[in-house]
């Protein structure tokens, strides 16, 4: 069976890492070869392969690229739909979806993946976002989020969809068996982005607030708060806050996804405490499968939709976005004689729920297929 193509254009490098690139798109399926238009920051080598084709035409998304960007995708769609049907899928970018709208028609596949409400996060890029969504609300598309509660958005935002569906992030790292040793730190680790808009200052008050209480029984378990993914500035300013704390805090700005992977394989806890805003409340923090994928319970709160999982399967601890409750949330945790138990449901929810196999399935066959 000769295979058919899918177009995917992404908002990210080949550099970056991202789960849902490299953990589904890149993934070997057995209905299309995949071209994948991606940024570049090493050069327009293109990378050629049985099942795939990676073209690094795209520039890095701000002022006048975008526009370079936006003419790029015109004229290769264009060049390519003189032979070929579409099936092209757009990644968050408003630009590359209009683009691709100008081109397709209804008897093209036009998939729209959004994994963040943008237009909350910039009011100048979100008002040219807008627009776009405007012009595009009657085009017959497909739509995929991360989560259910983004998946309602865009429902909203283009009510005359063709199919849906919710598609998570993905992690590729292992699960060793190996914990530390005794004489080892054993960490309880907040992985990602240390942006004032996470508010992390807020998170370690928190913390503060667990350690004046059980500053003598942490230390003597050996646990260190560990916060991975910070860049030099936003190290220094979080270490400040920590205080006569400071000596209970690792703060390590961005390394590769292997040293990661080893440091939550030493960890115990994962974190996931998010500020409930607008922004959040559509989030599939990529953390959360990354920490179960490591047997990890996480200390979750309860305002973001998505997190309710963790707390409805008690693979985790429930707080609200409030210090005392923060610190009500770690005493649970060194507190709990189930800490086994939800180990094994961590890894278990993850494999059940995080398999990028099955999503594969239902992609190609309901959204490009049927």
């Amino acid at each position: 069976m000769t295979k058919k193509f899918l177009i995917a254009i992404v908002d990210k490098d080949l550099d970056s890492n991202h789960s849902f690139i490299d953990n589904f798109l890149l993934l070997k399926n057995n209905y299309f070869k995949l071209i994948l238009l991606c940024e570049t920051n090493r050069g327009t080598k293109k990378i050629r392969n049985k099942d795939t084709i990676i073209l690094p035409v795209l520039k890095k998304r701000f002022l006048l690229n975008r526009i370079y960007n936006f003419i790029k995708i015109y004229f290769l769609l264009r060049d390519f739909k003189k032979k070929n049907k579409l099936n092209i899928l757009v990644r968050n970018d408003p630009l590359a979806l209009l683009a691709s709208s100008l081109i397709s028609d209804e008897e093209d596949n036009l998939i729209f993946q959004s994994s963040f409400p943008h237009e909350l996060n910039n009011k100048f890029k979100g008002f040219f976002q807008k627009i776009i969504f405007l012009l595009l609300k009657n085009k017959k598309i497909n739509l995929i989020s991360v989560s259910d509660y983004g998946l309602k958005r865009l429902s909203t935002l283009f009510p005359n969809y063709k199919k849906k569906m919710v598609i998570p992030l993905f992690s590729d790292f292992e699960n060793y068996s190996k914990k530390s040793t005794n004489k080892e730190n054993k960490y309880i680790t907040y992985l990602g982005s240390h942006s004032k808009l996470r508010n992390l200052k807020f998170v370690i008050e928190g913390i503060i607030l667990f350690l004046k209480k059980n500053h003598d029984h942490l230390r003597e378990k050996k646990f260190k708060f560990l916060f991975i993914g910070s860049t030099k500035s936003e190290k220094n300013i979080l270490m400040k806050r920590c205080g006569e704390f400071k000596n209970e805090f690792i703060f390590i700005e961005n390394i590769k996804k292997n040293k990661i992977n080893k440091y939550l394989n030493k960890s115990y806890l994962g974190i996931s405490i998010i500020p409930p805003v607008d922004m959040y409340f559509q989030a599939c923090p990529t953390k959360i499968v990354e920490y179960l994928s490591c047997k990890l319970p996480i200390i979750v709160n309860n305002e973001i939709p998505f997190q309710k999982k963790i707390i409805k399967n008690n693979i985790g601890y429930s707080v609200s976005w409030n210090k005392k409750s923060i610190a009500r949330g770690l005493e649970k945790f060194i507190l709990d004689q189930n800490y086994s138990l939800k180990r094994k449901r961590a890894f278990n929810f993850y494999k059940n729920n995080f398999n990028p196999r099955n999503y594969q399935e239902i992609f190609y066959k309901k959204l490009l297929i049927s």
